[in-house]
Parts: C-alpha cells; sequence; structure tokens
C-alpha cells in the first residue's frame, strides 16, 4: 500500500481564528476608538463649560467691584484670581488690549466726565499691553452681536496646553454715568488657564479604554477561539482522523454528530458512507475469499499480475509445479516463470484469440501445459497478464 501522507487539520482552525480575530479585533478597537475619542470630547466639554461659568463668576464680581465705584478693588481682585489653581495669567483689559487700572488714562477720563477729581490718580503709572488691538480674538470678543465666550488655545513646546478665553464686559446703563453710553463694551476679561489637569483626566481615560479594550479583545479572542475548536474544528479532526485510519485500510469508522448543522450532517454523510463502503468492502472480501478458495484448491498453477507487471497471485499448485518458493517467483516477474523470458513472451504474442490455446512446455523434467495470456478490460486496456500451468507429466508404472 503507497504512503499516506498525514493531514494536519489544525491549520483550518488558525486559519478561521485569524481571520474572525482580525474581524472581532477590528470592531472592538473601532468601538474603543469612538468611545475614547466620546471621553475626551466630554471632559474637553465639560472643562470649557466649567471654564465659561469661572468667565461668568468673574465678570459678575467685576461688575459688582466697579457699580459701587470701588474700581480700586479690581487690580487686587485679578491679582487674587491669578492663585486660584490651574489658573495661569488674568487681565482685565481696554477695548484696546492693554491692562487696566495700571495707568490713569481711564480714572482722567470718568473725572473729567464727572467734573471732578472723584478718582484719586495713580502715583506711578505703568502700561501693560496685553493683546494688539486688531487681535482677532479681542475684536471678535468685541462684536456688539456676539453674547459669548471667545476661546483658543496656546501651545508651548516646553510646557502644558493652555487654554485662553476672552469676555467682553457689558457697558450697563449704570455705568453710562461714568463711561458713557458710546461704547457697548466697556472692556474684556482675558482667563488663561492651563489645560494640564484636563490633559491629565484625557489621557487617563485614553489609558484605561485601551486597557479595556485589550481586555475585551483577549477576553473575546478566547470565547471564539474556544467555540470555533468546539464546533468546527474538533468535529472536522475527528472525521479527518477518521478518514485518515480509513485510508490506511480500517473502514469500520464512525464519528459523533455534533448537531444538525452543516458539519454535523457532514458527519453523518461520512459514517453512511463509510457503513456502505465497509458493507461493500466485506461483500467484495466475501467474494475474494471465495475466489482464493477456488484457486487454492485447484491442482493447476496460477499466476496473475497487474497492469504494471507486479505479480499479486501465485498459489500454492504454481509454486509446486515451478518448484521455486512463492518470494522468488513474484520477485523474478512474469516472465521468468520458466526462468527464460523468450518463452513466456513468445506465449504472450501468441495468445491473440479471446481463447486461447494450450501449449506444451518442458521444465526441469515435467510436462507442463501453460496458458499465458494478457488481460484487457473492455476498452482493449491492459489490466495485467495470467498464467494457468498443469503437469502433463506421463505417469511411469513399475
Amino acid at each position: 500500500m503507497p504512503d499516506i501522507p498525514k493531514i494536519k487539520p489544525r491549520k483550518i482552525g488558525t486559519r478561521i481564528l485569524a481571520l474572525v480575530g482580525t474581524c472581532v479585533a477590528i470592531i472592538v478597537i473601532t468601538f474603543g476608538q469612538i468611545y475614547a475619542v466620546r471621553q475626551e470630547e466630554t471632559i474637553r466639554a465639560l472643562s470649557d463649560r466649567d471654564m465659561q461659568r469661572l468667565m461668568e463668576s468673574v465678570t459678575r464680581g467685576i461688575e459688582g467691584i466697579m457699580l459701587p465705584g470701588q474700581a480700586s478693588l479690581a487690580q487686587s481682585y485679578a491679582e487674587r484670581l491669578k492663585t486660584v489653581p490651574d489658573v495661569v495669567d488674568f487681565r482685565i483689559m481696554r477695548s484696546d488690549g492693554t491692562e487696566a487700572f495700571r495707568d490713569n488714562h481711564t480714572l482722567e477720563a470718568v473725572n473729567a466726565r464727572l467734573g471732578s477729581r472723584v478718582f484719586a490718580l495713580h502715583e506711578r503709572e505703568t502700561v501693560a499691553p496685553v493683546l494688539p488691538a486688531t487681535d482677532p480674538n479681542l475684536r471678535a470678543a468685541m462684536e456688539p452681536t456676539r453674547h459669548d465666550l471667545v476661546s483658543y488655545e496656546e501651545l508651548h513646546p516646553s510646557g502644558p496646553r493652555q487654554l485662553t478665553f476672552i469676555h467682553a464686559i457689558p457697558n450697563q446703563t449704570a455705568c453710562h454715568g461714568c463711561h458713557g453710553a458710546e461704547r457697548p463694551y466697556l472692556g474684556a476679561v482675558k482667563l488663561t488657564a492651563s489645560m494640564e489637569a484636563v490633559d491629565a483626566m484625557m489621557a487617563k481615560a485614553r489609558r484605561d479604554t485601551w486597557i479595556a479594550t485589550s481586555a475585551a479583545l483577549i477576553l473575546a479572542l478566547v470565547l471564539v477561539g474556544a467555540m470555533i475548536r468546539r464546533s468546527v474544528v474538533q468535529p472536522i479532526e475527528a472525521v479527518t482522523a477518521a478518514m485518515q485510519r480509513a485510508a490506511e485500510g480500517n473502514l469500520d469508522q464512525v464519528v459523533p454528530v455534533p448537531g444538525n448543522d452543516e458539519i454535523g450532517q457532514m458527519a453523518e454523510s461520512f459514517n453512511i458512507m463509510m457503513a456502505r463502503l465497509n458493507e461493500l468492502y466485506q461483500g467484495l472480501k466475501l467474494e475474494q475469499d471465495k475466489l482464493n478458495t477456488v484457486i487454492q484448491s485447484t491442482g493447476e498453477g496460477v499466476v496473475v499480475t497487474d497492469a504494471t507487471g507486479r505479480i499479486v497471485l501465485v498459489n500454492d499448485a504454481a509454486v509446486h509445479l515451478l518448484g521455486k518458493r512463492r518470494e522468488r517467483i513474484m520477485a523474478d516477474g512474469f516472465h521468468k516463470l520458466l526462468d527464460n523470458p523468450e518463452i513466456v513472451e513468445t506465449l504472450l504474442q501468441r495468445q491473440t484469440s479471446a481463447a486461447p490455446s494450450p501449449f506444451k512446455v518442458s521444465y526441469k523434467g515435467h510436462a507442463l501445459r501453460i496458458i499465458a495470456a494478457t488481460i484487457h478490460a473492455k476498452d482493449g486496456t491492459p489490466i495485467g497478464s495470467a498464467a494457468l500451468l498443469r503437469d502433463i507429466t506421463p505417469v511411469t508404472e513399475n
């Protein structure tokens, strides 16, 4: 029997797991990425909302200082705000971008409008420009139709990310007595906050998301792998192993049917196929045993070859008539049955009729009648050769 190559069924499990695992990984990672982005957006939105509330509270505080005429306290109020955690800078600006309450420009204008020196002037003036008058963010905050904060991000290579908010101070009716009603805004409040804490929260949220995503991916791969192995790989391995044993000659193979799905139908079909093959094989084996019994019990020698010329059958009578061991007869080949290949070749060439005629041959002191012929299939293809030998040596009576 030719060597049968071993089949490695685990490869299909690896391929299925790789395919399904890739799909699961893409889905899990995609949802994890979406969740991480949503978390960052939520944290950023909460931070912006908190900063907006802080700016509104600061603006109301400044208004509460200014309206009773306590403008001198505004600078002290601004310095106190700088000590708030995460507040990097806080400035009260005029509409031209210079810091208020550092010089006498506004105080002189208010005193001139009131007609008296209501507010004392600074002995030492300082001009502190905060933003250019043409700064687009400042201009946007001072637009009459705008009612919300202007915010923009400042990047510092050597430090944490910073977010700056600008909120215009409206010129309310109560302010008109000192500042007039010509301008819609008296100035603006600029607050710069460090985003280090917010960035740390977003980094932690991103890290936690990836940890959870990795854990979910590993768990999904383990569960999918176990399910694939249990429902697909193991039944296929069972059928493959049974087919391997059947190919080696053991046809008594039955595999478990795991269910009514395609794998179960394959297993059931395999069991039916093996049962029919075994039944057919047993019938052929029975007929072969009968034929072998007839061949072995006959007094005539029988030698048969296959299509390649290899001897596949030598009965006991042939061994006795040829006076050689069975192994030697099979090793020498069909053309050397009578030790002379020309004799057998001549016999095969002369057997041209459907019912070949016997020929007499003298071999080792015996007279043998031999019939040798080539066996053909229905389409004329040679499928083997056969020789029938009988001892016809006259019996000498003493």
